[in-house]
């Protein structure tokens, strides 16, 4: 089945200014031959810590940045260029909605304008055209002459909801969408998600540092680690099995209430620095089972399971699907 979109191969380098005015610009690899595909409908999950890549990953999704190389795929094909006409195929949800939003404007103008400027709806009906989209997505829609500051964060989340999907995109990025939200909002706003995802036939890319809450929205999960995926698999087997020891290691460490429940040991060292990265295998630093191979040979993809691939030297069987 071809997937509704996909990145292939991507790589993104950034230019860093050496530490000396007179040395020679440093090169800062953010991703590093990233594969990844969302289904139509599909819900993936990314998970990893911070500063591995996942919101560089996600601006490149939606074209915020282009890759240095690599490509992304609409439905198996190039993406389309945007002629800022009809629905829009991509859209994303910030993690900061206030700083998504501009304080200068009411929120409904910030959301009708786009749907305006595509041509999908027309100045006499921009007016009921926001308070749809306000009530669809909880709100009341007195709010629409109300600024940013005036609503709580919620709400501005909300917002910023109503207005990625008032211009009808089939592919929605959440990056940390729930992060800065009380438990209670989280919970409301991860159902609002739900049931637009039902109502819309929505595909999403859910970015995010909550395990918990990944495992509970995601079909499938992706587990980045400085700027590579290294498993990516159903997620309800993932979590019940994971293969690479990175994922282990975050799984382990995630809070759990249950009585007598182990302590995780955290870690050894921190994210190496994607300007000087490690050879070989990028986590064997810290990884307690590394063996001499991995110090040496960076792994490739390997079948661990129907549908599970894990980019580990240690997974077995070796079968290798990428090179």
């Amino acid at each position: 089945m071809t997937a509704l979109f996909e990145l292939e191969n991507v790589g993104m380098e950034f230019s860093v200014p050496h530490r000396s005015s007179f040395g020679p610009a440093l090169r800062l690899a953010a991703l590093r031959g990233v594969d990844l595909r969302v289904d139509a409908g599909e819900v993936l999950g990314l998970v990893g810590e911070s500063g591995c890549g996942k919101s560089t990953l996600a601006r490149i999704a939606v074209g915020l940045l282009a890759p240095s190389s690599g490509r992304r795929l609409w439905q198996g094909g190039p993406f389309p260029r945007d002629t800022r006409r009809g629905p829009a195929l991509v859209q994303m949800v910030f993690q900061d909605a206030g700083a998504a939003l501009n304080p200068r404007r009411p929120v409904g103008d910030q959301i009708g304008e786009a749907a305006m400027v595509r041509g999908l709806v027309t100045g006499a009906a921009r007016a009921g055209f926001v308070s749809d989209w306000l009530t669809r997505v909880g709100l009341d829609p007195a709010l629409a002459g109300h600024y940013p500051h005036m609503l709580s964060g919620g709400q501005r989340t909300r917002a910023v909801i109503a207005r990625a999907l008032a211009v009808q995109p089939r592919f929605l990025v959440c990056d940390e969408a729930t992060a800065a939200l009380d438990l209670s909002v989280q919970a409301q706003v991860l159902n609002l998600l739900a049931e637009l995802r039902a109502e819309l036939g929505l595909a999403y890319l859910f970015i995010s540092h909550d395990l918990s809450t990944v495992r509970h929205v995601s079909e499938r999960v992706a587990v980045m680690y400085l700027g590579r995926i290294v498993e990516q698999g159903a997620a309800a087997e993932l979590f019940a099995s994971p293969q690479h020891p990175y994922t282990q290691a975050l799984l382990a460490a995630t809070p759990s209430l249950q009585a007598g429940a182990a302590t995780a040991a955290p870690l050894r060292g921190e994210l190496p620095s994607p300007l000087d990265p490690p050879s070989g295998c990028a986590f064997h630093p810290r990884c307690p089972q590394a063996i001499e191979r991995c110090r040496r040979e960076s792994p490739a993809w390997r079948e661990c399971g129907a549908g599970r691939l894990c980019a580990c030297h240690l997974v077995q069987p070796e079968v290798d699907v990428i090179p």
